[in-house]
This record gives structure tokens, C-alpha cells and sequence, in this order.
């Protein structure tokens, strides 16, 4: 499993992190940190491409990502 930084400016509150949170878990992700502040989810996961395609479909699209 690869770690990667994505950065979401979609990202405002509590609310959103929820959202991704809940998101993320429907596909089987376990290891992440959202952090609002930074607009940033942290995330060890084996298909970036699919966590990326999970989040653009409950609109919070990843605008940079890069391995952490």
C-alpha cells in the first residue's frame, strides 16, 4: 500500500470531513486522516485512482495529490 497526500479545496467544516469520512469507508478504506484545516486527506490505500473517483462522485474532487 502506497500513502498519499490529496489535497480536496472543497473542504470547509466538520461536515465535509463526515461526509468524506463515510465516503471513504462504503469502499472499504480504513486508514486516512482528514484535516480540515488544511484541505488535506492523508490515505494509505492499494487504488488512489478509486478513492479519487469516489470523492469527485460526492463532490469534493481532489485538485493535487503526490505519495507521502
Amino acid at each position: 500500500m502506497a500513502k498519499y497526500r490529496m489535497f480536496i479545496p472543497d473542504i470547509h467544516c466538520d461536515h465535509c470531513k463526515m461526509r468524506i469520512t463515510k465516503a471513504l469507508h462504503e469502499i472499504g478504506e480504513k486508514n486516512f486522516e482528514v484535516n480540515v484545516e488544511k484541505k488535506l486527506l492523508i490515505i494509505e490505500t492499494k487504488d488512489a485512482t478509486r478513492v479519487m473517483q469516489k470523492l469527485a462522485e460526492i463532490d469534493y474532487p481532489v485538485s493535487n495529490f503526490e505519495e507521502a
